[in-house]
C-alpha cells in the first residue's frame, strides 16, 4: 500500500524478523536471525551473493521455501562443502538454500553473517505475520530527496493509522547519515575515554620511573663523585641518566605495545569487534614512553649532577 501511495519511492521492501535455531543433519546453531524479507531487499541493501542466487519476487508472492544464508551458517552447518541445493531446518521446517552470502563481517559489534534470508510471505506463513515491520525505501534523486521521501512517508503512516495531530509519529526513520553519526558519536566517545586511561597511565608510569631514578642516584652516589673527580662534566653525568630513563621507558614501552598487540588480535580473532594495529600507532606508543621517561627523569638527572665531588665520594 505505501509503495502505491508514494510518489518519491522508487523502489520499496519490507523486511520481518525472527531468532530461530538452523539445523543440518545433526549440526545445530542456535539463536540465528531469520529475515523475512522481499526479493528486492538484495538490492536495497546491496546484498552480494557468493554462490547461488537470491530468490525471485515469484518465490516470494507464492511463500517459496527457500533460503539465502551467511557464511557463519554455512561454516557451522557445511564445513568446507557448498551449501546451495541442500536443506536447512529452520525451527523444524524445511528450507532449500539456493544461496551464500558474501561475508559481511560486523556493524556494532553484532555479526552480519549469522543470518538466514527467506522470502517475507514464507516467515509470514511459517511463523505468523503480527511482528515488526522495517521497511526499506529508495528515495528518487539519491540523497538529496531523502529529506522529501521522509516526509511523505511520515505524512502516509499518520494519515493510515488516524494519528493525531498533536501525537507523536507512528514511525521511526534510519538512514544511513544517522548511522554514521551514531558511529562517530560511539567512536568519540570512546576515543576520548582510552585517551584519558592512557593519559593516566603515562602520569602514573613517568612518577615511577621518577622514582627508580631517585633511587638510582641515591644508590650510585660514590659511582658519580668518582666520575666527577676524574673529569666527567655535569652534562655527561646528566646525558647518563637521561639515557638510563629514556632506555627505561622504552623497554615498558615495547612490552605494552607487544601485549596490546597481542590482546588486539585475539578480540580480533574470537569477537565480532574488528581491530588493527598499525606501524604508525606502535612507532607512536614507542615514541611517547620514551619522551614519557625523559621528561620523569630530568630532575634525577639534574639531581645528579648537582651532586658535590667530595661529599659524593665520602658517601657510605
Amino acid at each position: 500500500m505505501f509503495q502505491r501511495l508514494s510518489k518519491t519511492a522508487v523502489m520499496v521492501g519490507a523486511r520481518s524478523g525472527t531468532s530461530r535455531a538452523v539445523r543440518s543433519g545433526s549440526k545445530r546453531l542456535s539463536d540465528v536471525q531469520i529475515s523475512g524479507v522481499t526479493a528486492n531487499v538484495a538490492e536495497l541493501s546491496n546484498l552480494d551473493v557468493d554462490l547461488g542466487r537470491f530468490f525471485t519476487e515469484s518465490e516470494n508472492e507464492r511463500r517459496a521455501f527457500v533460503a539465502v544464508i551467511g557464511t557463519e551458517v554455512r561454516d557451522e552447518l557445511f564445513p568446507r562443502l557448498d551449501p546451495v541445493g541442500r536443506t536447512i531446518s529452520i525451527d523444524g521446517i524445511p528450507f532449500r538454500v539456493i544461496g551464500l552470502l558474501v561475508k559481511q563481517g560486523s556493524a556494532f559489534g553484532q555479526s552480519q553473517d549469522n543470518v538466514v534470508y527467506v522470502p517475507r510471505e514464507a516467515l509470514a506463513k511459517a511463523w505468523g505475520a503480527r511482528r515488526g515491520l522495517s521497511i526499506y525505501v529508495k528515495a528518487r534523486g539519491g540523497v538529496e530527496g531523502i529529506p522529501a521521501s521522509m516526509d511523505e512517508a511520515r505524512a502516509i503512516f499518520r494519515a493510515l493509522r488516524k494519528t493525531a495531530p498533536s501525537a507523536p509519529d507512528p514511525v521511526s526513520f534510519v538512514t544511513a547519515e544517522a548511522i554514521q553519526v551514531v558511529w562517530r558519536s560511539i567512536s568519540a566517545g570512546a576515543f576520548a575515554l582510552l585517551v584519558f586511561i592512557s593519559g593516566i597511565s603515562l602520569v602514573v608510569g613517568a612518577i615511577v620511573i621518577a622514582n627508580i631514578m631517585l633511587v638510582s642516584v641515591v644508590e650510585r652516589t660514590k659511582e658519580i663523585g668518582i666520575r666527577l673527580a676524574i673529569g666527567a662534566k655535569k652534562r655527561d653525568i646528566r646525558r647518563q641518566f637521561l639515557l638510563e630513563a629514556a632506555l627505561l621507558s622504552l623497554g615498558g614501552g615495547a612490552v605494552g605495545v607487544l601485549f596490546g598487540w597481542i590482546i588486539s588480535s585475539l578480540i580480533n580473532a574470537f569477537s565480532p569487534l574488528p581491530t588493527l594495529v598499525t606501524p604508525g600507532l606502535i612507532f607512536t606508543g614507542l615514541t611517547l614512553a620514551t619522551l614519557t621517561g625523559l621528561l620523569a627523569g630530568v630532575f634525577p638527572a639534574v639531581k645528579a649532577s648537582r651532586l658535590p665531588p667530595i661529599e659524593a665520594l665520602r658517601y657510605e
